[in-house]
């Protein structure tokens, strides 16, 4: 059996302790006839899990006939990536050319004769959105770590342009605090200061606990080392399981009644090293977690877990 946990940043791994009420919701949100809002700016500290949240969002609206899909790289050109990836989906290409729209300006599309082409990328967009509300679907654009840059600027300028259009395009985009406050500060981004914010706060200790008890198969006791270890950090939560499962051996890894490890018996190869590894590598990451996580992690505890941090002292 593979290892259910990853050490890669971004990717969704097997085990995940998912933040459902607020992907709830963002998607209600954006699903309403009307909706409210049309953007929403994803924050937390590196590693807090943003890049796996938005992705879990862009698959459940995905998987709808009603949505179209479009993620775009802030260190590309926006608007050109966004006509390209439109009119590189199967069923807008015919859509388009039914449409009478000539991208051929932007080397799109296919050559319509007695079509004189559109040279103006916003205008393009207008109106390839602008057939795409006819046929009742939306749009929702994904953009992971964005900043201040111009071409976020460039962006964010004429999204402004598209909504008062009333068409159908959203926005999730996701990015550290600083860079998110930057972008919201900058010239001509006004309407950014209006637009909702997902905080990604610490995950639950019990969740934590919990999902390790089951994965891994270990105590209560051993478990909650681990929660405590991780401080609610999303990518300690993931490194920790990981390098627990690797230390593990097969036959620990079947055992279906945790309570007959004990913190005394090997775990696996590494025996207790793997707990000293894991708590070095916890105190050398906690060195450069913001005052505000762990304050965070603080006052959005349980009870349980607040009495969990005084044992510890964290």
């Amino acid at each position: 059996m593979s290892n259910p946990y990853t050490l890669v940043f971004g990717q969704p791994p097997s085990e995940l302790i998912e933040r459902t009420a607020q992907a709830e919701k963002i998607i209600s949100d954006f699903s309403q006839e009307r909706p409210a809002n049309y953007l929403n700016l994803i924050t937390g500290i590196r590693g807090s899990g943003k890049t796996v949240f938005l992705t879990q969002i862009a698959h459940r609206l995905a998987s709808s006939k009603d949505w179209i899909i479009v993620d775009l790289n802030p260190q590309r050109d926006l608007l050109q990536r966004l006509a390209a990836k439109l009119d590189s989906h199967r069923s807008l290409h015919r859509l388009f050319a039914e449409a009478g729209i000539n991208l051929r300006a932007f080397g799109l599309g296919v050559e319509l004769r007695g079509v004189p082409p559109v040279t103006d990328i916003e205008e393009a967009l207008i109106r390839m959105l602008r057939s795409i509300k006819k046929e009742k679907k939306r749009v929702l654009i994904t953009i992971d770590e964005a900043g201040n840059s111009k071409n976020m600027r460039i962006f964010a300028s004429a999204y402004q342009i598209l909504l008062r259009e009333d068409l159908p395009v959203f926005l999730l985009m996701t990015g550290l605090y600083k860079n998110i406050d930057r972008l919201r500060n900058a010239d001509g981004m006004t309407f950014l200061e209006r637009a909702p914010r997902t905080v990604l706060h610490p995950l639950a200790y019990e969740q934590i606990i919990k999902n390790y008890i089951e994965t891994l198969g270990i105590s209560q006791e051993k478990a909650t080392r681990l929660a405590r270890l991780s401080r609610g950090y999303a990518f300690a939560f993931q490194t920790i399981g990981y390098f627990f499962w690797e230390n593990q051996s097969d036959e620990e890894r079947r055992l279906s009644a945790p309570e007959t490890i004990s913190m005394n018996l090997r775990i696996g190869k590494s025996g207790r090293s793997c707990l000293l590894r894991i708590r070095k590598w916890c105190a050398q990451l906690r060195k450069f977690l913001p005052v505000m996580w762990r304050r965070s992690v603080k006052s959005s505890a349980t009870p349980r877990t607040s009495s969990i941090l005084t044992e510890t002292g964290c």
